[in-house]
């Protein structure tokens, strides 16, 4: 990973900036606050933190990154499957409606998340008072760089809370479903949650409230949050396993807005733990 030039010097931020990082923490989360509870954010905190910490570089990078338009802006794309944070989609048998989510998270992050990402900075930057070109070229390339830095530090997973179908094929028809938009996720296989093969992981999405109880049961806790808190008004991801190929039309649809929403809190959650580590580093 690249990392700012190391001279052991942090990043000369005056306080009027310092306090122009919390003006943009709080108007970066505009965006999704409406769209999902406190207590979902709080979830999520703890994920956020982890990645905005996974840098390497100086906490609050991200954030004085779009303070100031001087910046030696570096890559932050480096992949290491050992950092980052791990998010679990979880239904009853895994072979329906998570893997058909985990296919749907990494393909928005392989191909639309400088623009779910440029929501949450071009709302940012609405409250900065600066209106320069540089600023505005800095806003452009923060852009990049967090997409850039998401896609190398989440790692997406499913599994289901039963073990009816280890092992198995998923559904030719999430198959056939995600094959209609891009996503190839004939090589899955159903795998069930394990408080062993799963004690990395740091969030778990659960499907449905069934899907919930199920992991907090397994003491996964404050890990465990409900697809629907994205942006779905709490609704239920249905189990289209009965039914026919709306049905998992009708899922898909689900899945891809919540999962939008999700990572664009994620976003809002890596520049907010960066402006808090900003400010921690640089008391007025």
């Amino acid at each position: 990973m690249e990392k700012l030039e190391s001279n052991n010097k942090k990043p000369a931020i005056d306080s009027a900036k310092i306090a122009e990082s919390s003006n943009i923490a709080k108007s970066a989360n505009i965006t999704a606050s409406a769209k999902i509870s406190e207590s979902t954010r709080a979830r999520l905190t703890p994920l956020c933190r982890k990645i905005a910490e996974s840098s390497g570089a100086d906490s609050g990078v991200l954030d004085s990154r779009i303070l100031d338009s001087r910046a030696d802006l570096k890559t932050l794309d480096s992949h290491n499957a050992d950092s980052g944070a791990f998010i679990s989609f979880v239904c009853l048998g895994n072979i329906c409606r998570s893997p058909l989510a985990e296919g749907i998270a990494k393909h928005l992050c392989q191909s639309k998340l400088e623009s779910i990402v440029q929501n949450v900075i071009q709302n940012s930057a609405q409250n900065m008072q600066a209106t320069t070109q540089a600023t505005t070229q800095t806003a452009a390339q923060i852009t990049k760089q967090l997409a850039n830095f998401m896609r190398a530090n989440l790692h997406f997973s499913s599994a289901g809370t039963s073990g009816f179908h280890n092992g198995d094929i998923i559904d030719a028809r999430s198959i056939a479903t995600a094959k209609k938009h891009g996503i190839d996720i004939s090589r899955y296989t159903s795998k069930q949650v394990s408080v062993y093969a799963h004690a990395d992981i740091d969030l778990f999405v659960a499907m449905d409230m069934q899907n919930l109880a199920a992991l907090r049961q397994l003491g996964f806790g404050e890990r465990a949050v409900l697809l629907g808190d994205f942006g779905l008004g709490g609704a239920v991801v249905p189990d289209p396993y009965y039914g026919g190929a709306s049905g998992f039309d009708k899922v898909y649809n689900m899945l891809e807005n919540g999962i939008t929403i999700m990572l664009e809190s994620i976003a809002q959650g890596i520049i907010t733990q960066s402006t808090i580590s900003q400010g921690a580093q640089n008391p007025r």
